[in-house]
């Protein structure tokens, strides 16, 4: 069902009925597409130029106004009032009066409920014929339908006063300001459209199209012209990606849609520019003679190995005292500020659970001699990176001795680049990297345990496996390789070491650790500084990405 027979039929924000005996309780409006609707009396309903549309190609279509009544004892007349654009109509008789020029001066004897039919044609009058009409915005105007009502006399013989109710329609069909400064920017299968506009709208729409000589068009769209709709009516700018191809030229153009009626603006001055190919970094890597061979299928040796110690990690995870009690532990600690202060000697320990921050930049550009394709793509910028560790303390006499399991996060963004070299205005590319981590750690907290200095220390081994995937605009970047289009995306193996100093923050609150080892089973949490020293590229292998690192990570550990 169109637009337009929800919008006159939606009567939810109609005024209060008459406070009489004898009143409107609501209004029924069917036509021959819609659905039964119901709605308080009298109000205003408010067509646009796609409202306009729709009504031009059904004029012959009929619609009915239902009014129920309440029920007084006494009977009463009625007149139904079509009152077309232009022409007068009185509501203070139910019987045609001088300079009464509406179009159904109609009465009859009815006492719960009255209805009348008619056509869009008859509201409409000769002022909308076709859809052309709707194009005008001289042909706007009001058009009402009256219900006029009178009671019959009281049993004491005193006359009521002649009632009505009144449903307005109102058609704008005035278009609003259109956007300026429309400036389109191409990347490869993007383009990036920018706008000014200085009132307010509902939305804005832009039109694109291959096509020189169409320009984008006014309601309805035409053949060949795509659209996408921008639904911030305060934005200024936005990507087209939708059917958009590369080496190709695109006419681009901005229409704003108003906020009250719903009218489209003339549209905008286009402007055009050429989609082109751009480099991601995948692509800049292998162009640069890169010999990682990236798909599903890269470096799949690691995986065997590293899902055996994965199992064995989970398990270490089902113990009673668990990582996820160390979170729940950790967001707690506010709280303990004001709790008991309850000194209960300390419960056995287990594990560990920590959370640490810091940078990583892999050296990518190691394998390459006169070019460096990661720092010309990202830049020396380096996000931060995040890490969490799981440790399984199975020996405790002299320090500890345990396993751990962590999983870490890393992603950088950079520029895509056009064919000539310079940085595209659209295109971006990202490099994703989840570094997988399992193997031994030793701590050595022995000056606390025995004489209460608050350090300790660890050093750690693991086999790692760092999960990759570098993106483009449009999702996983691909390369063409041996004549095939490989995915950017893969696995590289390898081994880090690790040295940590701990500082144990229970020593600074001595009453606060007791607590919240009594309540969550926390026994010792540590600010710690660690230097991570990862070797990764496939054990030395020639054809991998080049993932190593050294760095510094810093963060927070709770035994338990």
């Amino acid at each position: 069902m169109t637009r337009i027979f929800y919008a006159c039929l939606s009567l939810a924000l109609l005024a209060p009925s008459l406070a009489s005996a004898q009143s409107v309780s609501e209004i029924t409006v069917s036509s021959a597409d819609t659905d039964l609707v119901t709605a308080t009396p009298s109000g205003t309903v408010t067509w646009g130029i796609d409202d306009c549309i729709d009504l031009a190609g059904q004029l012959s279509d009929e619609i009915t106004f239902t009014w129920s009544m309440t029920s007084p004892s006494a009977s009463g007349q009625y007149a139904v009032k079509l009152q077309g654009s232009g022409e007068q109509c009185a509501t203070t008789a139910i019987a045609a009066s001088e300079g009464d020029t509406c179009s159904r001066p109609e009465t009859a004897t009815q006492r719960d409920s009255i209805a009348e039919s008619f056509t869009w044609a008859a509201l409409l009058g000769d002022v909308i014929t076709t859809a052309d009409d709707c194009y005008d915005s001289g042909n706007g105007g009001n058009f009402a339908v009256h219900l006029v009502y009178e009671r019959d006399d009281d049993s004491d013989g005193t006359a009521q006063a002649t009632e009505s109710e009144t449903v307005t329609f109102e058609m704008n069909l005035t278009r609003p300001s259109v956007p300026t400064d429309v400036v389109v920017n191409a990347g490869e299968t993007a383009l990036q459209v920018s706008w000014t506009y200085e009132d307010s709208a509902e939305e804005f729409v832009i039109f694109y199209t291959t096509e020189e000589a169409s320009a984008a068009p006014a309601i309805p769209e035409s053949p060949g012209v795509d659209s996408a709709t921008v639904t911030d009516g305060s934005a200024t700018s936005t990507t087209v990606s939708s059917g958009v191809a590369v080496d190709t030229t695109y006419f681009v153009s901005v229409s704003a849609r108003d906020s009250a009626t719903g009218n489209l603006s003339l549209p905008s001055a286009v402007d055009s520019d050429s989609t082109q190919p751009t480099l991601d970094f995948w692509e800049s890597y292998r162009a640069a003679g890169g010999t990682e061979p990236g798909g599903c299928s890269s470096s799949n040796s690691g995986l065997p190995w590293f899902g055996g110690f994965a199992l064995l990690g989970l398990l270490f995870v089902s113990r009673r005292k668990t990582a996820a009690a160390a979170i729940a532990a950790c967001l707690l600690v506010p709280g303990m500020a004001h709790a008991e202060l309850v000194l209960v000697q300390d419960s056995s320990i287990s594990g560990a659970f920590e959370l640490k921050l810091g940078r990583y930049s892999p050296s990518v550009d190691d394998e390459f001699t006169g070019s460096s394709p990661y720092e010309d793509t990202f830049g020396d910028r380096n996000p931060m990176y995040l890490e969490l560790e799981y440790d399984y303390q199975f020996w405790r006499e002299f320090g500890s001795l345990g396993a751990f399991v962590g999983v870490g996060w890393h992603q950088i963004k950079g520029v895509a680049f056009n064919e000539d070299g310079s940085a595209s205005d659209t295109d971006f590319t990202r490099m994703r990297t989840i570094p997988l981590r399992l193997g031994v750690v030793y701590r050595f907290d022995e000056l606390h345990r025995r004489w209460n200095i608050p350090l300790a220390f660890s050093a750690k081994f693991g086999l790692d496996y760092y999960v990759w995937s570098v993106r483009d605009t449009d999702g996983t970047a691909t390369a063409e390789i041996d004549g095939e289009q490989v995915s950017g995306r893969g696995g590289t193996s390898g081994y880090h070491f690790a040295f940590g100093a701990h500082l144990l923050l229970d020593s600074f609150a001595p009453g606060m650790a007791s607590t919240f080892d009594l309540n969550t089973g926390v026994n010792n949490t540590y600010f710690f500084a660690e230097v991570t020293m990862a070797q990764i590229n496939d054990f030395g292998s020639e054809t991998s990405f080049n993932l190593s690192d050294t760095s510094v990570l810093f963060g927070l550990a709770f035994e338990f």
